[in-house]
């Protein structure tokens, strides 16, 4: 569970700045392997329930493109739009993020 401190937002770039330096260049490094699965594939074939969470204002990620994903197992057949969220629901409306991550567990 995500709770928002007092001082807003202030740490995600400071959370950014620690990642691992490593981490894009291992990526980058499994992709040239092809040692990454097909995500669409894991999606369609996968046994236990998954919920998606999405910020209604979100312009980094396509809503119609999760919409149109086959997801078998999604729960309440849908992906559960949160308002007064962007890309980041879980620090933006960490409250709705919350009591949607509780009802799915």
């Amino acid at each position: 569970f995500v709770k928002k401190d007092t001082n807003g937002f202030s740490d995600i770039p400071e959370m950014i700045l620690e990642t691992d330096p490593e981490a894009r260049t291992g990526i980058a490094a499994s992709l040239g392997r092809g040692e990454m699965m097909d995500e669409l594939t894991i999606l369609k074939e996968l046994q236990l329930p998954l919920a998606i969470f999405h910020g209604e204002g979100d312009a980094l990620v396509s809503v119609d493109y999760l919409r149109n994903l086959e997801v078998p197992t999604l729960w309440k057949s849908g992906i559960q739009m949160m308002p007064n969220a962007t890309h980041s629901p879980q620090l933006e409306n960490a409250d709705e993020f919350n009591n949607l991550l509780n009802s799915f567990i």
